[in-house]
């Protein structure tokens, strides 16, 4: 069990949409698709998209899902990516300690912002709260470098996509199946 996200939109081809079929994949957001399973908070998926992309209504689900705020994606990305990084680490990794953090070769920069949270093991909200610009600076240049693991690439991966199809006029869509 898991959150499955899906990014659907105008003119997608049947060779698109099957790509983002991936076998639970956590590294497919260029594809369009994230997915987080159900070990525990906090979510990047709820610190990516806020409450009214998971409150669809039937029309939405008929159309593929709630309208993309490229703009809204992209200011809470950094965010995103940070839960996703200490989820990870707190979940699969060293444990709840995070201040020590052993994360390959973004160690060293994210070491300080984890050693700044407390225990995330809570409410996505409450980690968040516990973000400050500062962390939120220090993420985006690692975003802007592409030096962080898959798993929090696919975030990123996932908005760019979205960014570039509202670009193109193909009104991206996100799904999120839970």
């Amino acid at each position: 069990m898991g959150i499955d996200v899906y990014l659907k939109w105008d003119n997608q081809t049947e060779a698109e949409n099957q790509a983002q079929y991936t076998g639970f994949s956590t590294v497919a957001g260029s594809v369009g698709y994230l997915r987080e399973a159900y070990h525990g908070s906090p979510y990047a998926t709820h610190a990516l998209f806020p409450r009214p992309y998971w409150e669809i209504t039937e029309e939405e689900s008929e159309a593929g899902g709630k309208l993309a705020d490229i703009a809204e994606l992209k200011d809470r990305l950094a965010q995103a990516v940070l839960v996703a990084t200490f989820r990870n680490h707190v979940l699969y990794e060293q444990g709840t300690d995070p201040s020590y953090a052993e994360i390959g070769d973004i160690a060293g920069k994210l070491a300080k912002v984890f050693a700044d949270m407390d225990n995330g093991r809570g409410q996505t909200d409450d980690v968040i709260a516990r973000i400050t610009p500062e962390q939120v600076a220090q993420v985006e240049v690692l975003i802007e470098a592409r030096k962080l693991p898959g798993y929090a690439l696919a975030f990123v991966d996932f908005v760019r996509l979205a960014e570039k199809l509202a670009a193109e006029g193909r009104n991206p869509r996100v799904y999120i199946s839970y």
